[in-house]
């Protein structure tokens, strides 16, 4: 599993999480704690999944999910969220998010969709 991942959040604690859950499946994952260290990864290399928080600090997830899906169109955004509401969660798919998930993230969670979102990617990419 060769698999690369960022993790895009605002709060130490849920990069550390992210990163020791899903290194810990054998992904290879890299954190951002902003919009523009994220888009500074994201000209360094090609990820095959992203999980964004949708407030990051004073910036809007959601204007980075728009810049990310012009960058890289086949590469799966799960947003994640501390409040989500219907209306965020609703602009958030329309501007091209796989899925959304709830914080607290459970594990059990994050590995199905993370799963979910790279089978996803795979089959774009026609190599499953």
């Amino acid at each position: 599993m060769n698999e690369q991942i960022l993790v895009v959040d605002d709060e130490e604690s849920i990069r550390f999480t992210f990163k020791y859950l899903l290194g810990d499946q054998g992904y290879q994952v890299e954190t951002a704690c902003s919009p523009e260290e994220a888009l500074e990864r994201i000209s360094q290399r090609e990820f095959d999944l992203i999980f964004l928080d949708l407030l990051l600090g004073l910036h809007s997830g959601l204007t980075l999910l728009k810049d990310i899906r012009q960058q890289l169109p086949n590469t799966p955004v799960v947003m994640v969220t501390g409040a989500p509401d219907e209306q965020t969660v609703s602009d958030a798919i329309r501007n091209g998010a796989f899925a959304y998930i709830p914080k607290p993230v459970r594990q059990d969670t994050l590995e199905t969709i993370t799963r979910k979102a790279l089978d996803y990617r795979a089959s774009l990419a026609g190599t499953k």
